[in-house]
């Protein structure tokens, strides 16, 4: 469903610039002056500027494909750049379970260990490899009576959107 709409997305992007194109071609035909060409221009870049931020209001996540997973830390990989990606087993299915940047998890105080018992809530998507993962919406820890939050509730935008440095902000 998720793709279904990406793809939709891309569709009328891609007609958007098209149109934007050949009006733009057009104008150069006629033999408009550098002002025209400027503007058109400058409205084609508008677009795609556009394009990007939409695309990144909830970054990237389906409130549609939502799930509550229960299940253990099989492995507690953090990277040093990007989101820190974990590995949790439920019962019968293993999740890799993308939360935030190394910093805005310090900023929370969530430390993941391999061999926590947690609850994953989040969208529900295959990752480039082709594997089972979930963009965590919050994680609770049990044992500590926890419950870490990673995207607003009513945006669903991550929550350190507008925050740190880089792609992961």
């Amino acid at each position: 469903m998720a793709q279904t709409a990406l793809t939709e997305q891309t569709n009328i992007m891609n007609s958007r610039i098209s149109a934007l194109h050949d009006t733009y071609r057009a104008a150069l035909r006629k033999g408009g002056n550098n002002m025209r060409r400027i503007f058109f221009l400058t409205v084609i870049i508008t677009m795609l500027l556009m394009q990007n931020v939409r695309a990144e209001e909830t970054g990237g996540y389906d409130s549609n494909t939502e799930v509550t997973v229960n299940g253990v830390v099989a492995e507690a990989g953090m990277s040093m750049m990007g989101p820190c990606v974990f590995t949790i087993h439920s019962a019968d299915k293993t999740f890799e379970v993308m939360t935030g940047p190394r910093w805005y998890l310090n900023q929370i105080g969530l430390d993941i260990k391999t061999g926590m018992k947690l609850v994953v809530t989040g969208s529900k998507f295959y990752d480039r490899k082709g594997q089972l993962s979930i963009a965590a919406y919050s994680i609770e820890i049990p044992a500590e009576s926890k419950t870490y939050l990673f995207r607003d509730s009513s945006t669903q935008r991550p929550l350190w959107h507008g925050q740190g440095r880089g792609r992961w902000r």
